[in-house]
C-alpha cells in the first residue's frame, strides 16, 4: 500500500502502541498552539490565532499516539511554523512554509528495522530558492527530538510513499529519488535518501549538501 505520507519535545513522552486519551478536535489544537506560540515564539508571529486542519496519516494516531496539524493560511515569515505534531501536552513544531508548500508528506515507519518507529516527513519553503527538506521525529529517545537530513532538494518537492511498515520511497514528481534510510551521526540518527542509481543528472544537481550541525 502506498501512503503519501525536533526541536525538543516540550513534555514527557508516552508509549505509542496504545494511545491514552482521546483524539483532540481542531479547535482544541488551535487553542493549544495559540498558547505555545505565545510562550515560545516571537510576539510578531501572525499565527498566534492559528487556523488548522488535521492531516494525521491513517496510522498516525494508533502508532504514534498523536496528531499532525497544518496551517490552512499562508505563512508570512520563516519564523512561523507551518505544521505541528501534538500528543497529549507535547507540541512538536515540524516545518516552515514561507514561500513554499510547508508540510508535504508525513508517515510513521520503522526505518532502521529495529522495531522502533519514527515520524517521517517532508516540507518545502523558499520562493527565490525553493528547497525541500526531509526529517524524522524519534520518540524512542529519552529526550525526543527532530532531526533533518544534511541536504536539501532544490526546485522540486520531495514526496513520500510508504511501502509497508519498514520502507519509505522518496519521489520528486513522478521521478523515483530512492529510499529513505537512517544513518548514525554525532547528533544521532538522521534521515537521508539512498539515491536511485538511475536518477537523472539534472535531478542529481538539485541535491544541495548542508553543513553538519
Amino acid at each position: 500500500m502506498s501512503i503519501v505520507c525536533l526541536f525538543l519535545v516540550l513534555t514527557v513522552q508516552q508509549k505509542h502502541d496504545s494511545p491514552s486519551g482521546m483524539r483532540i478536535t481542531v479547535s482544541e489544537a488551535e487553542r493549544r498552539i495559540a498558547v505555545w506560540v505565545g510562550k515560545y515564539k516571537t510576539p510578531f508571529a501572525r499565527h498566534s490565532h492559528p487556523k488548522l486542519k488535521d492531516v494525521t496519516p491513517e496510522d498516525g494516531w494508533h502508532r504514534a499516539g498523536g496528531q499532525v496539524f497544518k496551517q490552512t493560511e499562508y505563512t508570512e515569515s520563516i519564523d512561523e511554523t507551518d505544521a505541528y505534531f501534538i500528543r497529549g501536552r507535547e507540541i512538536v513544531p515540524l516545518s516552515i512554509g514561507f514561500g513554499g508548500n510547508g508540510l508535504i508528506s508525513v508517515c510513521v515507519a520503522d526505518l532502521n528495522l529495529d522495531g522502533k518507529r519514527q515520524l517521517v516527513f517532508t516540507y518545502s519553503w523558499g520562493s527565490g530558492l525553493h528547497r525541500s527538506h526531509l526529517g524524522i521525529v524519534d520518540f524512542e529517545q529519552p529526550k525526543p527530538r527532530k532531526n533533518e537530513a544534511e541536504f536539501v532538494f532544490r526546485t522540486y518537492d520531495i514526496r513520500l510513499r510508504k511501502q509497508g511498515d519498514q520502507s519509505v520511497d522518496a519521489f520528486a514528481g513522478n521521478t523515483a529519488l530512492g529510499k529513505v534510510v537512517l544513518i548514525n551521526t554525532p547528533r544521532g540518527e538522521i534521515p537521508t535518501i539512498k539515491w536511485d542509481p538511475r536518477l537523472p543528472k539534472a535531478m542529481k544537481k538539485c541535491v544541495w549538501r548542508m553543513p553538519s550541525k
